[in-house]
């Protein structure tokens, strides 16, 4: 089981694709999302402020509403490209090491950790820490999970 920190967090402004998707699309769904998103960010000079995410809005037994992009200084949507917000407030932290099918496991922990604390909370975000184009072996992957505690 990870190690699980609460942290206070400020809110992030962001810059994301919305998608919904089947378990089996999610990875193809982040290779599209994920590059078009930082290419808008380039193509208008928005400064990054920290690694890709995705934030799981909602989830049904076949499909998750996602919304997968980049941590920007100032959001500047456009088309298909929205701004939003990662909150801010008290923010239920894990680092989750090895491969992407296995992040359930850090994401259920979060959630148990809440629920044995008597916290509620809000959708659950995933920042890439790792790239993997650099690192190939998923191994070396980190990925930080993040569950927002209500207050």
């Amino acid at each position: 089981m990870p190690e699980i920190q609460v942290q206070q967090r400020l809110a992030q402004p962001v810059l994301f694709l919305r998608r919904t998707v089947r378990p089996h699309e999610m990875q193809a769904a982040l290779a599209a999302c994920l590059p078009a998103v930082f290419a808008h960010c380039q193509s208008h000079w928005l400064a990054l402020m920290g690694a890709p995410f995705t934030r799981y809005v909602e989830h049904g037994a076949d499909h998750f509403l996602i919304e997968a992009g980049m941590p920007v200084r100032v959001a500047e949507p456009m088309g298909e490209v929205l701004a939003g917000t990662l909150p801010g407030g008290e923010v239920a932290v894990a680092v989750h090491a090895g491969p992407y099918d296995t992040l359930g496991q850090t994401h259920a922990a979060l959630r148990d950790w809440a629920v044995a604390h008597g916290r509620s909370h809000g959708a659950a975000w995933e920042s890439y820490l790792t790239d993997p184009t650099a690192s190939p072996d998923p191994a070396d992957w980190r990925t930080e999970v993040c569950l927002p505690l209500a207050s």
